[in-house]
């Protein structure tokens, strides 16, 4: 397979279906942040070492994906929906695990810590927006059966948040705001 085409050098390419649009479209932001979020994790994954939680990041770059292809087809599958729900479950139990073992949160901290903590938080940030693209091209669209994904969104950045933590506790520190008066 060719890595170029040419078919896209007028600013035009072929949504999933053949259907033809001009890459300044809102899908293409959704698209766009998609894949930039992804990278972040394939980065801040390069970092942390073989565990249940780089096979979960892994799984998720998986659903990023499928996600992906969702917004390519302007239609969310049921087969796709009950995926997500079920993936929601296993980044829930996560998030409830990793809180439990991470000192309690008493103070506003900055992101950084570890490199993969750093990058955790880049990928939480950038989940967020990705979250916020997401909601705006939908409200624009009324594409149906996307509060999945918006829910799935919003748990995931809460996921990489304490999964942050969880790899500065275990040799950095979270790096503690301080208000400057």
């Amino acid at each position: 397979m060719r890595i170029y085409t040419k078919s896209g050098d007028d600013g035009y390419t072929h949504l999933k279906g053949g259907v033809r649009v001009h890459k300044s479209g809102d899908v293409f932001e959704v698209l766009g942040t998609l894949d930039e979020f992804n990278s972040y994790l394939g980065v801040a994954t390069a970092f942390i070492p073989e565990s249940n939680n780089k096979k979960l990041l892994r799984n998720i770059q998986n659903d990023i994906f499928l996600i992906g292809d969702s917004f390519a087809g302007k239609i969310v599958s049921t087969k796709t929906i009950s995926h997500l729900e079920g993936r929601l479950q296993d980044i829930e139990r996560n998030i409830d695990k990793l809180d439990k073992v991470n000192r309690q949160l008493k103070n506003f901290i900055l992101p950084g810590g570890s490199k993969a903590s750093a990058f955790l938080h880049v990928g939480r940030s950038t989940c967020r927006r990705l979250e916020r693209v997401v909601c705006n091209y939908t409200k624009k669209q009324k594409q149906k059966n996307i509060n999945v994904i918006i829910k799935y969104l919003n748990r995931l950045s809460d996921y990489l948040f304490v999964l942050a933590r969880y790899y500065n506790n275990k040799g950095s520190e979270d790096v503690i705001w301080k208000k400057n008066l």
